[in-house]
């Protein structure tokens, strides 16, 4: 694969295929966009998100054991930020194949967040909107 990212490296890539054909080669290409991984912002919204519906769960009276049914012998703990990653990077396992949100385009990371606020709104009535650049500010 090559990476053409200026107007000069489509002489290049120009290049290289000449070479081939010229050498009585076939040549096959794709043409793509590549798939941005998520951003910085995106991934300081997602544990702002983390944060903020650790905090709303509290503060709806849900305790880490009401949310996390596995734990169903676990004495009541506070819902943490961490306990909400933890859940994100299941979903996000599930739904990607990967746990690491760094590996998730952009549009990856929308679906997880929209996976998970329907999935909180659905099970403990809980549902926050996506960090917005106004609440990251506030952190």
């Amino acid at each position: 694969m090559i990476q053409v990212s200026k107007l000069d490296d489509i002489d290049i890539v120009a290049a290289r295929i000449r070479k081939i054909l010229d050498s009585g080669g076939v040549c096959q290409v794709e043409i793509s966009k590549p798939k941005k991984n998520r951003t910085v912002t995106q991934n300081a919204s997602l544990h702002l998100y983390f944060q903020q519906m650790a905090d709303a769960m509290n503060d709806a009276g849900y305790s880490h054991r009401k949310v996390w049914e596995s734990m169903k012998d676990s004495f009541d703990i506070p819902v943490t930020a961490l306990m909400i990653k933890e859940i994100a990077q299941k979903v996000s396992k599930d739904m990607f194949g990967t746990a690491h949100t760094s590996k998730l385009t952009t549009v990856q990371m929308q679906d997880l967040y929209n996976t998970l606020s329907l999935g909180f709104g659905q099970s403990v009535g809980v549902a926050l909107p996506w960090p917005s650049q106004e609440s990251l500010g506030e952190r």
